[in-house]
């Protein structure tokens, strides 16, 4: 089949090797994508000046069974251009632009996360984490699984039993023996992912507490008990790595903070610990971070 993301990119390089029926369905899709996706058949096939049934052979001659499978193919791809690849890169642009614009991003996402999120929300969200028997921390995708391996790298010092997979067929086997003394900790930029809110859906039923990192209105936030949340809003362009993710590490340092001005001063003690087993590792390790 046809890759949906190359789909026009297909019918643009091939457009020479089809019959003349079909090269104006081609044309014609490329001229009219927008409405191709909507226009009943007879008059698709009117407008191509083609019949029905050649338009039909048009479509499986891709790999599809029919046009609504080829229309559903060809409005995924317009979708991802609307949000993407129509958005001018400005690659002629000098370097020290691109690095404002990325530095802008960055600091945007985490004032977005400092408004949206209250003290009261972190603390009764480490409150929990405090509780908790086990904390498993659940995320998938780059962003979000990295944020998830970095979570338990910033509560293992602090002395929480925190572990975390970017397996989802685990998550789902994981959350199943969650109780009702365990929480699942949840980071997603979405908060739509089908598998991670089934990983959730799971640990709920099972008694867990659950807490998430993720967007506001979204299915996972009406799943959780403590809903950390911040809008979004990604820069509309291939090239731009996800800012959502810095909001995310942010969020995730002020949990961390939290859980720790909760502890209170022994975790300093445990932190000291915890510097001075690196010390004979680092050559001066006065000034660099426990961990490196």
């Amino acid at each position: 089949m046809t890759s949906a993301n190359g789909l026009l990119q297909e019918l643009r390089e091939r457009s020479d090797m089809v019959s003349p029926a079909e090269r104006r369905i081609a044309e014609y899709i490329i001229d009219n994508s927008d409405s191709f996706v909507d226009l009943p058949m007879k008059q698709l096939a009117d407008a191509a000046d083609v019949s029905e049934a050649t338009l039909i052979r048009f479509c499986r001659r891709r790999g599809f069974e029919g046009l609504p499978d080829f229309r559903i193919a060809l409005a995924k791809e317009l979708a991802i251009e609307r949000a993407f690849l129509r958005e001018p890169t400005e690659l002629a642009d000098p370097l020290n632009a691109h690095i404002d614009t990325l530095a802008g991003a960055a600091f945007n996402s985490i004032t977005a996360a400092k408004s949206a999120i209250s003290p009261d929300n972190l603390q009764q969200a480490a409150r929990l984490l405090l509780m908790a028997r086990r904390i498993e921390i659940v995320g998938m995708g780059g962003a979000s699984a990295n944020t998830a391996a970095e979570a338990v790298n910033r509560l293992f010092r602090l002395g929480l039993a925190a572990r975390h997979t970017p397996d989802g067929y685990q998550q789902r086997m994981i959350a199943a023996t969650l109780g009702e003394q365990d929480v699942m900790l949840i980071i997603s930029a979405s908060g739509e992912l089908g598998l991670v809110l089934d990983s959730a859906r799971i640990a709920k039923e099972a008694g867990a507490k659950l807490i998430a990192i993720t967007r506001p209105s979204s299915q996972l936030e009406s799943l959780v008990d403590i809903a950390l949340t911040f809008e979004m809003r990604e820069l509309a362009n291939l090239l731009t790595p996800s800012s959502s993710r810095y909001g995310h590490l942010f969020v995730l340092d002020m949990l961390a903070t939290a859980v720790a001005h909760t502890i209170g001063p022994d975790v300093v003690r445990r932190l000291l610990r915890v510097k001075e087993t690196i010390s004979g590792v680092i050559t001066d390790s006065r000034n660099t971070p426990i961990g490196d």
